[in-house]
């Protein structure tokens, strides 16, 4: 179906009505109050916490990544959301040794304690903060998600869920992957979904995008790839299933039912637009969010080993 029917009925009417429209402003009010509450909770969390055993090396190393354009200082994760957590600290005067690749996580941890000196709590408070922005973002993703789906109450209980669950929380205000690899799947998810819903040009680059940066994230977002061709054939032949059902249960004849207006391709409808054509270019599209996902994975390491022909580990090891 297109896009735009999966939207609630009533938030339709909502929209083409001028007297409904003040309604929806308590449900926006109720998801930023949420929202700034939860961001609220999440930095006075990440100003009062002593620094966890993988934090210690995360926020030095995601430096360190940042001033040399090197990955191979820590293998156990990609650097993306390292170097996010450690933009603040470029504004700083910290100086970091370069060590050697690989370099051993708790030294360069060591080396970073002894060179923030008094400083250190703050700038781990805001190698946090950025966490806790990502928290945010990935809660404003699924409120929006749920409310185009099921409508506004349903994204005002996400968005209170989200706000104050303890473990979105934990995580939250915590310079480590969990937090970011959710805000990718969900992310990710969003954009397969939309894909799905309207297979165009525009949501396939929008997918390829979102995988690549899922990649950059956590290495378990590799299982983002099978899982997204899954889910499409799966929801691509339900929808197939129900159109078929739609269009035996009406009355339009069965003879007539190939004269159909033509309408954009979706989900359900694709095998009677076009047929082999149709399924080509969505091949094509396949193709393309692959490709594109792959390139932002090697633009993310600078193309470091991308053409080397051998397999090349961020821990500078070549297999």
């Amino acid at each position: 179906m297109p896009e735009n029917t999966a939207l609630p009925a009533s938030s339709g009417q909502a929209s083409a009505s001028v007297g409904v429209r003040p309604r929806a402003s308590w449900p926006c009010l109720l998801i930023a109050v949420a929202m700034a509450v939860h961001a609220g909770l999440a930095v006075d969390a990440a100003r009062r916490l002593t620094v966890t055993h993988d934090e210690y090396w995360h926020l030095p190393v995601g430096l360190l990544n940042l001033e040399t354009g090197r990955f191979g200082f820590d293998n156990l994760n990609p650097p993306l959301v390292r170097m996010w957590a450690a933009l603040p600290l470029l504004a700083t005067s910290v100086e970091l040794p370069v060590p050697d690749e690989p370099a051993d996580p708790t030294a360069v941890g060591d080396q970073f304690v002894e060179a923030a000196g008094g400083n250190y709590v703050r700038w781990l408070t805001c190698g946090r903060a950025m966490i806790v922005l990502l928290s945010v973002g990935t809660g404003v993703l699924l409120t929006h998600w749920a409310w185009r789906l099921f409508g506004r109450n349903a994204a005002v209980l996400v968005a209170v869920l989200w706000a104050f669950s303890p473990t979105v929380l934990a995580g939250a205000s915590l310079v480590t992957t969990d937090l970011a690899a959710a805000g990718a799947f969900a992310g990710t998810l969003y954009a397969l979904w939309a894909f799905i819903v309207q297979p165009g040009w525009k949501q396939a680059a929008v997918l390829g995008l979102c995988l690549g940066i899922a990649q950059l994230v956590k290495y378990t977002s590799a299982v983002l790839y099978p899982l997204c061709v899954l889910m499409w054939c799966v929801f691509t032949l339900l929808a197939w299933r129900d159109r078929r059902r739609q269009l035996a249960e009406s009355s339009t004849p069965v003879d007539q039912q190939s004269s159909l207006p033509d309408g954009p391709v979706t989900a359900a409808t694709w095998p009677e637009q076009g047929g082999l054509r149709t399924a080509g270019q969505l091949a094509g599209k396949w193709c393309a969010i692959l490709a594109l996902s792959l390139l932002v994975l090697n633009l993310g390491y600078l193309f470091q080993g991308a053409f080397s022909g051998r397999a090349v580990i961020p821990s500078g090891r070549h297999y």
